[in-house]
């Protein structure tokens, strides 16, 4: 079975996360890059920057630091006016989410193959094809699904392409749609990726839920535990070794099972990972001081 190498029929063409709503409509592009640590580490510097600058300010002159302190807390209003502007945004997002809804599913069979388009939305079709392809339109018309079509949008999608290797695209194959869950009660959301039944993994589908504090800002991700079939976990790659005995000269072989590069790894729980990348942050800045943070 071949992965997708022939993508000149999709690039340029615009069918994209950003085209698809993604990026409005399941927040997928932000959510790997903050799974990828630099939440943890932005909210890390910012701590420390409120260190640095109230030691600052206490070697201060007594009657400029009366000022500066009276500055700060002028810009803290300020702050704090532009997160219940974020708030309205979000609450909006959510509102007009919703009210978009209706045009995701219709989108959705389409692509699934379950209905045909419909005369309104082929009011332009004109545009778009010639009077003699016209002629024949009902010959080309058709309820078949579109073939790997969520795996294109996600290959054309910046950000996105380069968490997928080889072996991703193969499992993706199979990915029927990708969904976008707000839950009631809380700002939390979720990403849901659905499949039809594979030669992976069990599941039928594979969520990243964002847990978000009252500003519906994430503060961790809870992932879909995959239920790999027997060999086929692609975030997993199998390691030979050739290890002597320094005593004996005795030569045995050792089979270690290490972490892998995947896509999938996307579904895992994040907060480690976080860990993981505020610790390499930290190695970075003393390699090259002169890196800037990566932020939200």
């Amino acid at each position: 079975q071949m992965c997708i190498r022939d993508r000149s029929t999709w690039e340029g063409s615009g069918i994209n996360a950003e085209y698809m709503g993604i990026n409005s409509k399941v927040k997928l592009h932000k959510i790997i890059k903050m799974e990828g640590g630099s939440m943890a580490v932005h909210i890390q510097d910012q701590k420390k920057r409120e260190q640095e600058f109230k030691k600052a300010v206490k070697k201060l002159p007594t009657k400029l630091r009366y000022q500066v302190v009276a500055l700060e807390n002028c810009c803290k209003a300020k702050r704090d006016l532009d997160q219940e502007l974020d708030n309205k945004i979000a609450e909006l997002d959510i509102e007009y989410f919703n009210k978009a809804k209706h045009f995701f599913e219709s989108a959705q069979a389409i692509i699934s193959g379950q209905r045909l388009p419909n005369e309104q939305e082929l009011s332009d079709v004109q545009t778009y094809f010639t009077e003699e392809e016209l002629k024949l339109k009902d010959q080309f018309a058709n309820q078949n699904p579109i073939k790997n079509f969520w795996l294109r949008v996600l290959l054309n999608s910046p950000g996105i392409r380069n968490e997928i290797n080889d072996r991703d695209e193969l499992i993706l194959e199979h990915l029927e749609n990708i969904l976008m869950v707000y839950e009631e009660g809380n700002k939390n959301y979720s990403v849901v990726f659905e499949f039809r039944e594979n030669e992976f993994f069990i599941n039928k589908q594979l969520k990243k839920t964002a847990i978000c504090d009252e500003n519906y800002q994430p503060q961790r991700f809870q992932g879909t535990k995959i239920e790999w079939k027997d060999g086929m976990d692609v975030s997993k790659k199998k390691v030979v070794k050739r290890q002597k005995n320094k005593a004996t000269g005795e030569i045995r072989v050792v089979e270690e099972v290490l972490s892998d590069r995947s896509f999938f790894n996307f579904f895992g729980d994040s907060a480690s990972k976080s860990d993981e990348c505020s610790t390499q942050h930290k190695e970075n800045q003393h390699q090259d001081q002169g890196l800037s943070l990566i932020h939200i």
